[in-house]
């Protein structure tokens, strides 16, 4: 049993009642007449038990007086509804991500890249389909000629033949699903050990029914809401990720 302030704990507290999601703690002390009882402010953290206070009472005895201050896991009249502990409230989201130029499939050489040829045969012919080539190994000729990367000057004895179809552009977005889940509790802790490892191969709880994909942890963060710690994890969904760069997180 506990006292405070000239209050000692029953032997039956607290006395825990609920609707079988929420339950109700009520803490049963008690005192001698003229004991200045002050009770908690509205709504505020039981700090050494569960809940939220929501009323107390004091019960007039034969030479003493019984108090009893209550507590609710369901937080009363906040505006929103009250959320179990270890809800997950999961968002689906699309968006894009950025990938390098060559990664796009209909990517074409010459779309970044240009053609040079050795000086003495800048008159020579141009290679059939050369603005179709999709890597610089298709080039028929290259004795003749060779690709060079935009981002690379002209070789010494060398001549431009042909110009950077895309010059400005050096990467391209794709759509990409994005989930993000988010975890309620009323400790820190709890909240804390929901936190996953970014950069590994996994999978939402809540997928949307999205198939054909996999899924990468992209991180965690773990804050304060109101009267709750909230654990948000994020998760990008991509045709294939890379087996020998990523691996799949540990259950």
């Amino acid at each position: 049993m506990a006292s405070m302030s000239g209050l000692t704990e029953q032997p039956e507290s607290p006395r825990i009642s609920g609707d079988g999601e929420y339950k109700e703690y009520t803490y049963i002390y008690k005192c001698l007449h003229g004991v200045d009882v002050v009770f908690p402010a509205k709504q505020s953290a039981n700090t050494g038990g569960k809940g939220y206070f929501t009323q107390g009472s004091i019960l007039p005895g034969v030479g003493y007086d019984t108090v009893e201050f209550t507590y609710s896991e369901k937080i009363p009249e906040t505006g929103l509804a009250a959320i179990k502990e270890g809800k997950n409230q999961p968002t689906l989201r699309t968006s894009v991500m950025e990938k390098p130029l060559a990664g796009h499939p209909n990517y074409l050489v010459c779309w970044d890249h240009y053609l040079e040829c050795k000086k003495a045969d800048k008159a020579t012919t141009l290679p059939a389909a050369w603005d179709e080539a999709k890597t610089k190994d298709s080039m028929v000729d290259n004795e003749t000629f060779r690709w060079k990367h935009k981002s690379e000057a002209v070789g010494d004895g060398f001549v431009q033949r042909t110009a950077v179809v895309k010059p400005e552009v050096d990467s391209y977005y794709y759509p990409a699903a994005q989930v993000e889940e988010r975890y309620y509790y009323r400790r820190k802790q709890d909240a804390a050990s929901k936190a996953k490892s970014a950069g590994k191969k996994d999978t939402p709880k809540e997928n949307f029914n999205i198939t054909g994909v996999e899924w990468m942890n992209m991180g965690s963060e773990v804050q304060q809401d109101g009267h709750y710690w909230v654990c948000s994890v994020s998760f990008v969904a991509a045709v294939k990720w890379d087996d020998d760069i990523y691996t799949e997180a540990s259950t």
